[in-house]
């Protein structure tokens, strides 16, 4: 894997962690989340929380020519869904922490965690760090953070979304330290929060297998489906169809610049 230094810089100020939040998604799917309180834990006498920390990982992956597929209007349901079939895949991976200042001699349990997730990452999934894109995303929230703009629900929209479903369609998973958790970052101000991204392509792994090449016929290929579709609208006085080309990861991120 190519690598541009280290994904997440915070300073050391010895930073004690006493709240974790973890969320990890594949694309398409559901996502799970986690929350853990290690003071409480560790039977530590509770601190007031003083700052909160984002580390945000995209891993995004482009989808295979495999899923590209002829598109008959004349079978639209068929059609259909293989284009929701040519689109991007990846991972989210996101870390919300909360914690106290202790002495600054002491470790910086926030540093400790920065590089554990970058070493479990890079170890885990092989991927092209595209370090202008990272450092364009960092410095956005960096300076919504600093005007006091921030807010979660913006900053982390699919977060927002999977709270969001859990507590209207299963209430019963919606624990008690989550909602604690969230109540708190709410109450933190935007200065004492810090969050940071790090942005990825996934490369394909190492395979034997061989793929033949498939062209569909030219009347069936996307440029013509897609024609097809806006004409309909068109014709019912309705808006055409927005999309017009096929989905890959430009969907959440925008100007993949690779990492040299």
């Amino acid at each position: 894997m190519a690598t541009c230094g280290t994904y997440f810089s915070a300073p050391r100020t010895g930073r004690k962690i006493d709240a974790i939040f973890s969320y990890l998604q594949r694309i398409g799917k559901g996502a799970t989340t986690e929350v853990s309180f290690p003071s409480a834990t560790a039977g530590a006498s509770p601190s007031p929380i003083s700052w909160g920390a984002v580390r945000q990982f995209e891993l995004l992956q482009e989808a295979g020519n495999l899923a590209i597929d002829e598109l008959d209007v004349a079978d639209f349901k068929r059609a259909y869904q293989n284009l929701m079939r040519m689109r991007s895949g990846g991972y989210r991976v996101t870390l919300i922490t909360l914690g106290h200042y202790t002495d600054r001699s002491m470790r910086d349990e926030l540093e400790i965690l920065d590089k554990k997730i970058q070493d479990e990452i890079t170890q885990l999934i092989h991927f092209l760090y595209l370090s202008e894109m990272s450092e364009q995303g960092t410095a956005y929230f960096t300076a919504s953070l600093d005007t006091g703009k921030w807010s979660l629900d913006e900053a982390l929209p699919h977060v927002a979304q999977t709270r969001t479903a859990r507590s209207l369609f299963k209430p019963e998973k919606e624990t008690l330290r989550e909602k604690t958790f969230f109540d708190i970052l709410d109450k933190l101000s935007n200065r004492s929060v810090l969050h940071e991204t790090a942005i990825g392509l996934v490369l394909p792994d190492a395979s034997k297998e061989k793929n033949w090449v498939y062209i569909a016929q030219r009347e069936n290929r996307f440029q013509a489906f897609q024609q097809a579709i806006t004409t309909v609208f068109e014709n019912l006085d309705e808006d055409r169809a927005v999309m017009t080309h096929m989905r890959g990861y430009g969907d959440r991120w925008e100007r993949p610049v690779l990492c040299a």
